[in-house]
């Protein structure tokens, strides 16, 4: 399937104007009288501008009229004047490449140079409302002046949808829209029982906005979007200022009708050093959601659905996708079902769906770790403060096979809490280290003090992020997808035979095997597991060690885009966040935002994001302060 969008700019006018009537949204501009509308369009089709300087604007708009000095005769016989500012506005337009560009200098004139008509006096209202006509309807740019007496969809709090709400926003002087969307549960019933996914839509000071959105898709999964609001508008701020943001809570996370399992199968402060689920505990969950529940509807390809549906409310007639982690996964299986509507992808720590990370994830960590420790050997500090750091490192998890260790935990509190470490505790915790370069700096020294029998700084790092992890994600949502889109799609044998090969043996992938078999969960079409084919301009960001998405992954999606580039961030990991400079990535994908194409992107700073130096002394651990708040969730 073709995910290019070009054909779709191309139709005719008078398709353009069909699917434009069709829309809900330009219904009830009209009030919802859908004669009226109609009838509007029909008597407007042949309808052309009158005002010289508006025929000139309409005929660059139509294509007609694509040489500079054909419309300065236009003008100069309708007796305009040839110095006449938005002429060489318009004669810029000439040199403008994306429809983004040429869009906001016809507003610009339609606002500012069109005589006060009450037509033009209603397109100025439509392009100081902040949205364009573009927003309504699903029109090629032409359309743009045929259509100026639709003016009712100034913004999204004013009009279309009228329950789009202010809430509260993460960042002052940021106005951010929510809005609750009703959707089935189940797709395949409409008339079933619904869930209200949570939307918030961020938007900036300037008025004049692009028609088509970000959509910021986040990891997990399980991960709820909104819930990243703050550091998404500060790493986005330049998109922000143009275009609005859209974060959907995912079906069962944030505020879409949650549905949680308690994080770890454990109790207090032991239960971040074990595994994060039994069978027992999965069983006892799935049984008390099912109740409220049909767990097999939560899943990416029920997630795909429901972001149609909103961009569908929300009147976008196309959208920019970000995704990140499990994000990706999520803007590759939306491109597949809706390419019609994607005008260009960014993709973080690439998971393509052909992928199984149950399969790869043991040998993917074992690669990370090997050229993490390679990195110290060449620095010249880590190699003089580590010796044999590989050896090391196997030495401590073969001594905690033999008898855990124990560490006694300071809370902040005062108090103190012994708690056990295990060689699979260590070694899953060390791979959760590898996720950030501000993490993995500290791995040398870490697996060296364990040497020596300290394990206080290791135990504060798991602990810690155990935490976020068990407050951060809807782990029932997490199962729900993992098992639908995981399991039955691996040869088990051969998978935990390859998972004991690595530091990490094999009881995490055992654990998730034998939670699936126990989880209710969706048997998903073949179609969703092949690979994506597309047009749309992908841009494709990789971390050389990423323990989770290693760069080979988004290789082999590139491989089926023809339309892609890929980058690889040689310090990066599975984000990029601690690298310095830091917002190089940002800055790319706001270009790529901002011009809808890849030819011309500035890269360069790509080549000099560096981490942070490795470690070396017990003195550069972090203050992690530990709170015990009790038993599990």
């Amino acid at each position: 399937m073709r995910c290019g969008q070009d054909a779709e700019r191309q139709e005719s006018a008078d398709r353009a104007l069909v699917d434009w009537v069709s829309t809900e949204r330009t219904l009830a501009a009209f009030d919802g009288q859908p004669s009226r509308c109609r009838s509007w369009v029909e008597s407007s089709k042949g309808e052309q501008p009158v005002d010289p300087f508006e025929r000139a604007v309409a005929g660059l708009a139509l294509g007609a009229e694509r040489d500079v000095a054909k419309i300065r005769a236009m003008l100069r016989r309708e007796e305009a004047t040839a110095d006449r500012p938005s002429l060489r506005k318009l004669e810029k337009v000439q040199e403008m490449r994306s429809a983004a560009e040429v869009e906001e200098a016809l507003a610009d004139i339609v606002r500012n140079e069109l005589p006060p008509t009450p037509r033009n006096k209603s397109a100025a209202v439509v392009v100081e409302g902040g949205m364009s006509l573009l927003t309504c309807a699903r029109l090629p740019l032409f359309s743009f002046l045929w259509l100026l007496p639709c003016v009712p969809c100034s913004s999204l709090a004013e009009s279309g949808d009228r329950e789009v709400r202010p809430c509260e926003s993460p960042v002052s002087g940021l106005q951010a829209l929510c809005k609750s969307i009703p959707v089935p549960e189940n797709w395949s019933s409409p008339d079933g029982r619904t869930i209200s996914l949570n939307v918030m839509i961020l938007r900036g000071k300037r008025e004049l906005r692009q028609p088509d959105p970000f959509f910021v898709l986040v990891g997990g999964p399980g991960q709820a979007a909104s819930e990243g609001a703050g550091w998404i508008a500060a790493a986005f701020a330049t998109i922000l200022d143009r275009r609005d943001i859209v974060l959907i809570d995912v079906r069962g996370t944030g505020k879409s009708q949650p549905i949680q399992c308690a994080a770890y199968a454990g109790s207090g402060l032991q239960r971040f050093l074990g595994p994060a689920y039994t069978k027992e505990s999965a069983e006892e969950c799935s049984r008390r959601l099912m109740e409220t529940a049909d767990l097999k509807h939560y899943n990416s390809l029920a997630a795909v659905r429901d972001m149609e549906h909103v961009r569908l409310t929300l009147g976008y007639p196309a959208i920019n996708l970000y995704g990140t982690s499990y994000g990706t996964r999520l803007a590759m299986a939306y491109m597949k079902e809706y390419p019609q509507h994607v005008r260009t992808a960014a993709l973080e720590s690439v998971f393509p769906t052909p992928v199984s990370p149950l399969v790869n994830a043991p040998l993917d960590a074992e690669r990370t770790l090997r050229i993490l420790i390679q990195d110290c050997e060449r620095d010249p500090r880590c190699a003089a403060a580590f010796k044999n750091l590989r050896v090391t490192f196997q030495n401590v998890l073969n001594n905690l096979r033999i008898k855990q260790a124990t560490v006694h935990l300071t809370l902040r509190d005062g108090k103190s809490a012994a708690i056990n470490i295990s060689a699979d505790a260590f070694a899953t915790g060390v791979r959760n280290l590898l996720y950030t370069a501000g993490t993995a700096r500290y791995i040398p020294l870490i697996i060296e003090r364990a040497a020596h029998g300290d394990f206080d700084a290791f135990a504060r790092f798991t602990i810690r992020r155990g935490q976020g992890y068990e407050q951060g994600l809807s782990h029932a949502v997490f199962l729900c997808t993992a098992c639908s889109e995981l399991y039955g799609r691996v040869q088990e044998k051969s998978v935990l035979t390859d998972a004991r090969s690595s530091f990490l043996g094999d009881s995490s992938t055992r654990m998730l095997l034998d939670v699936c078999r126990v989880w209710p969960h969706a048997e998903l079409p073949a179609s969703f597991f092949e690979p994506l084919r597309c047009d749309v301009p992908v841009l494709l960001l990789s971390g050389w060690l990423d323990p989770a998405a290693p760069p080979r992954w988004a290789e082999e999606a590139s491989l089926h885009m023809r339309n892609s580039l890929h980058l690889v961030i040689r310090d990066g990991h599975h984000n990029f966040s601690d690298l310095s400079p830091r917002g190089c990535t940002d800055s790319i994908i706001a270009a790529l935002v901002e011009k809808g194409r890849l030819d011309g992107l500035d890269t360069t700073c790509v080549t000099e994001m560096h981490r942070p130096e490795f470690a070396i002394t017990p003195q550069e651990f972090p203050e992690i302060p530990i709170e015990d708040p009790g038993g599990g969730k």
